[in-house]
């Protein structure tokens, strides 16, 4: 499937794999220490994102404020929110789901 360079590791394309259209959804399993989502915003593709801890934990980082998220944590985010995330536990799995929500989802190249 198609990737983001330096996405490889622990990348699970679950959009690609399930032929999903409407949304973006993928999985990243990573070991403690590692980055789960670099930081970020989407305030160009408008997009608003989910993540869900499925096991481990992580670190999210949300415009600056720390947050610890065990397994079964939910936390979402608008558009314009710098958002990053490192496992705090190996493994650890977040799936991660997204959609602008005021036009069409187009997913980008790598995805």
């Amino acid at each position: 499937p198609p990737m983001e360079e330096g996405f490889a590791k622990g990348w699970h394309s679950l959009r690609w794999y399930f032929g999903i259209k409407g949304f973006g959804v993928n999985a990243f399993t990573r070991s403690k220490g590692e980055w789960l989502t670099k930081e970020h915003d989407e305030t160009e593709t408008g997009q608003q994102e989910l993540f869900i801890i499925m096991e481990g934990e992580a670190e999210f980082t949300i415009n600056g404020k720390k947050i610890i998220a065990p397994a079964g944590t939910i936390i979402e985010v608008d558009p314009e929110t710098k958002r990053a995330a490192d496992a705090l536990a190996t493994p650890t799995t977040m799936l991660i789901i997204g959609a602008p929500a005021d036009k069409k989802y187009a997913p980008p190249a790598w995805a």
